[in-house]
This record gives structure tokens, sequence and C-alpha cells, in this order.
């Protein structure tokens, strides 16, 4: 009663840390002092370096599956849906050679309004697409991960029998490289589509 009690406060039972440490593995400790921290506050975000640099694909090197997958799938599609503006817009500066001036790199001149309109909203789309999701995951990467450990943590303490639970246990716990790879080769795919298709 008393760990279903912690759980649903996202809390972590003193007699639970051992077995926290063994689901988080890598630098346990630090994030388990950040979470005690974050059930304290009541607006629970904080900074996370790696979710910022990494973005979702922290959250899938985490093992925070379903929302890793949901971060993925709405880059994909943040992707598609902008796909039209960035090609409108890199073939008209090509179109005008905006891009293959050397000195329009270092002479402003070089470029008409229509070029620095373009460029503004190309580093706009980049914005979209990259920078504002990464600071949104970096928010709440040590909010959702506390929420998944204590998940995890639930899903351990289940009594099943010997086979599943050593599956299981070995499903939720530290990290996964593959998952990144795989996360990443899908990413990478999707761009080559992207790219392949602004000839066209």
């Amino acid at each position: 009663m008393k760990h279903t009690e912690n759980l649903r406060k996202y809390k972590i039972a003193e007699e639970d840390m051992p077995l926290m440490q063994k689901l988080i593995n890598k630098n346990a400790q630090k994030y388990i002092s950040k979470f005690k921290i974050l059930e304290e506050k009541k607006l629970p975000i904080s900074w996370h370096w790696g979710a910022f640099l990494g973005g979702n694909y922290w959250y899938i090197y985490r093992k925070i599956r379903v929302f890793s997958f949901m971060a993925l799938f709405l880059d994909i599609l943040m992707i598609l849906i902008m796909k039209p503006i960035i090609h409108k817009l890199m073939s008209e500066l090509f179109a005008t050679n905006a891009l293959l001036r050397s000195e329009s790199l270092l002479n402003f001149g070089a470029f008409n309004q229509n070029d620095i309109f373009n460029v503004i909203t190309l580093v706009v789309c980049f914005l979209i697409l990259s920078l504002i999701p990464r600071i949104f995951y970096s928010l709440i990467a040590n909010n959702i991960y506390r929420q998944q450990c204590n998940f995890n943590l639930s899903v351990s303490m289940l009594e099943i029998d010997e086979i599943k639970s050593k599956r299981n246990f070995k499903f939720l716990v530290g990290t996964s490289i593959k998952n990144v790879i795989l996360a990443f080769s899908i990413k990478i795919v999707v761009i080559i589509y992207i790219l392949a298709t602004f000839s066209k």
C-alpha cells in the first residue's frame, strides 16, 4: 500500500532506492537527487543539457519509449508539413543565385529584398524544426524521466514468474544505444526522401 501511494504521488520511498538505482543505471544518484527536488516543486520543470543536445534521442536512449517515439513522429510530421515551404524558399534562393554568390555572405547589399525575406523565413523554419522542440524537451526531461522511472518501479514490483520478471527488468533497466540507432536511421531516411524530392 505504501508503494502504491508513493507511486501515485510520484515519490520514491527510501526502501525502493536500491531498485530505483538499478533501473536508472548510469548516473543514478544524480537523477534521484533531481527527482527529489522536482517532487517539491509546484511546476516540475528543470533544464537538462542532454535532452537539449540530443533532442528526442535522449528520451530514446533512456528508454522513455512512448514519449520518445511520439516526439520522433512529431519531428518527422513537422518536417513533412514544412517541406513545401522550405522547398519553395530554397528554389527561389537558387533561382536568384543568392546562395551561390560568395560575396553575399559578407555583403548584405548583394541580397535583394525577396532574398532577405526568404533567408529570414528559412531561419525561422530551422528554429521551429530544431531549436524550439529541443528547448521544450529539455525543460520537461527530468520530470518525464522521473515519472517513467516510477512506472518502471511499479512494474518491477509486480509478482510474476521469474522468467518474465527478468525479461521485464531487462526491458526497463538502463539505456539503449540500439533504439537511438533505429530512430536516427528512420529520421535519416525521411530527410533523404525530402532532399531527393527538392529537384522534382
